[in-house]
């Protein structure tokens, strides 16, 4: 729980071949840029996680094993957001 008395949030999707170095910074680099569009910090944390983890699940499709890179994930990260957007207009549209 936050200070403020709002409960945190755990992202579970992401593969586990995620935890090498320098994709800790892809995910700060996606917060961050969240952060510059005026989303809170809290809430661009949580939607900087998904972005990754679903950005990393992507990338790891296209290898056969082994550790992610973070370049992989960088790569992936652009499919991975237009694919949220696209299911979001889909359930916007239903």
């Amino acid at each position: 729980m936050r200070p403020d008395g709002v409960w945190t949030r755990a992202k579970l999707e992401a593969p586990s071949w995620l935890a090498t170095a320098g994709t800790g910074n892809v995910v700060a680099r996606i917060a961050g840029a969240l952060m510059a569009a005026g989303i809170d910090a809290f809430d661009a944390g949580e939607m900087a996680a998904f972005i990754h983890g679903r950005a990393a699940a992507l990338a790891h499709q296209h290898r056969d094993a082994g550790p992610l890179t973070a370049t992989a994930v960088v790569d992936a990260t652009t499919s991975a957001i237009g694919q949220l957007l696209a299911q979001r207009s889909r359930a916007a549209d239903n």
